[in-house]
């Protein structure tokens, strides 16, 4: 299994030890998952990207922060496999994340890493349409955010 993080725009800057952990998560979520040799990609661009993407696959003219696109929505998963096979991307705003930290108050990479876990959880069929649904997902990201925010450098991600 792998994950490959790509940064797209000009004046992104990620520590490797924060893209490093980010990628041992997401590979143990996928793990956990039964996800196999699956892997996913995250793409962190900018807002340009991020609307393109959401005019051209959701008909909204306007960047978002997160966007999933799955692969393997509604087939098999295939378990087990001894080869990698593709799961999905994942598309992340910079500058939205940028946006939405200053506003919560936490760091860049605590809202990078949440809206990454946000969209790996869709990948992996979670959802938030119905209330039902979206109380499950908040629930998964909340224990997984923990989780990382204590593998960031021993402490929390909320500076």
């Amino acid at each position: 299994m792998s994950v490959v993080f790509e940064m797209t725009a000009d004046n992104q800057s990620l520590s490797v030890h924060f893209v490093e952990k980010l990628s041992s998560l997401l590979e143990n979520i996928l793990k956990e998952s039964d996800f196999g040799m699956g892997e996913v990609n995250v793409v962190i661009g900018d807002n340009r990207l991020l609307q393109d993407l959401n005019q051209k696959y959701r008909s909204i003219d306007a960047p978002t922060d997160v966007l999933s696109f799955s692969y393997i929505e509604g087939e098999p998963v295939p378990v087990h496999e001894e080869s990698g096979y593709a799961i999905g991307d994942i598309f992340v705003s910079y500058e939205r994340a940028q946006e939405q930290a200053a506003e919560a108050g936490h760091n860049l990479e605590r809202e990078i890493a949440f809206l990454t876990i946000h969209g790996m959880l869709h990948l992996l069929g979670y959802d938030h349409k119905e209330d039902s649904d979206a109380g499950r997902m908040r629930e998964k990201e909340k224990l997984i955010i923990e989780e990382f925010d204590q593998t960031v450098t021993g402490g929390d991600l909320n500076e």
